[in-house]
């Protein structure tokens, strides 16, 4: 149990940095305020902006919805898996003289696509037998998903 519960924290703690790093690109709302390491040296912005879907997600008791807050705070986090494996790419092939203290393995990078491919795709493939208003309502989390 302690194993699974440090490994989570090592995922939040992940998404917290990727969280602050998009900050400071510029990309979020309130950028100047997420980006912050302040006052402990830690990405506390960062770990708010993932702390209140969270909070959302344990508060609701209801598990059909439950289970749809969790696929829409997933489905973006596929999106910005890809941007980022794209940037990778993209900094190998157009800036290979970049002093790097370690290079993207690029197998590992395209796998890394391909795998978020297949799970932004997978949702609109409908199943055997189903009519199109329940494919939709499985979908919906998917539609959610890319508007934000």
């Amino acid at each position: 149990m302690l194993c699974l519960a440090a490994h989570g924290l090592l995922f939040v703690a992940i998404q917290a940095r990727l969280n602050q790093e998009i900050a400071r690109q510029g990309l979020l709302p309130f950028g100047e305020v997420l980006s912050s390491s302040r006052p402990f040296g830690a990405p506390l912005g960062g770990l708010i902006l993932h702390y209140f879907p969270s909070l959302i997600v344990i508060c609701i008791p209801y598990r059909d919805i439950y289970s749809f807050i969790l696929n829409v705070e997933g489905y973006p986090a596929q999106l910005f898996s890809i941007a980022i494996s794209l940037g990778l790419i993209r900094l190998r092939w157009t800036r290979p003289e970049l002093n790097r203290p370690y290079r993207a393995f690029l197998p590992a990078v395209w796998f890394t696509i391909c795998v978020s491919c297949a799970l932004l795709c997978a949702p609109f493939v409908p199943r055997e037998g189903e009519d199109w208003r329940t494919h939709l309502a499985r979908v919906s989390y998917a539609l959610v998903g890319i508007s934000v």
